[in-house]
């Protein structure tokens, strides 16, 4: 494990910042701040880089889809609350498994990435895996906690650069996770 630990480096991120809040999005708890934080991220990923950031407060939202070079960074006492329409999210149908059987959507799902970076959250009651990262290599998980949700970390063959520091259940996972092939990382902060 030091071997794989030491070959595995968190992303660096250029300095510019674009607060959600500057693209339309509201800390309601009820208004669609999807566009918002869409906007924020190709701002962010248009400029070459930086952080995305979520300050305090609850923002809803539909699905987010991070670009490379893009750092979303929630604040402390910030709050990603994801609307519970399926019609927001990829079609079920376009996920079977079996006879009849549909997949639930995965919460964190990094797609042939590297060096991305996530750590410090808290994700409760995900609809499946809370973070599968697929075709990736550095994967860091850390300081993540998992509450009421319905899978775990899924980690397989086709990652390399794995590092996991916890792996207990109890009535909250805890783990950090550092992924990257995008260069992108999800993090709160103290500021």
């Amino acid at each position: 494990m030091p071997a794989v630990l030491a070959r595995i480096v968190p992303p660096a991120f250029a300095g510019r910042e674009f607060q959600i809040t500057d693209y339309g999005a509201v800390a309601d708890g009820s208004s669609d701040g999807t566009e918002a934080i869409r906007k924020a991220v190709d701002a962010c990923s248009a400029a070459k880089g930086g952080r995305v950031l979520v300050p305090p407060g609850v923002f809803l939202t539909g699905p987010i889809h991070l670009k490379s070079n893009v750092n979303l960074h929630l604040l402390e006492g910030a709050t990603l609350k994801f609307v519970p329409e399926p019609a927001k999210y990829m079609p079920v149908k376009e996920r079977i498994y079996g006879m009849g059987q549909y997949l639930r959507p995965n919460f964190i799902q990094p797609y042939r990435c590297r060096n991305v970076f996530i750590e410090g959250i808290t994700i409760k009651n995900s609809p499946m895996w809370e973070i599968h990262p697929v075709l990736c290599t550095n994967v860091i998980v850390r300081g993540v906690t998992m509450k009421d949700g319905r899978g775990g970390v899924v980690m397989g063959s086709e990652i390399s650069g794995i590092a996991v520091t916890f792996l207990s259940r109890t009535a909250a996972w805890t783990a950090r996770i550092w992924i990257a092939p995008c260069a992108s990382s999800i993090a709160p902060s103290a500021g």
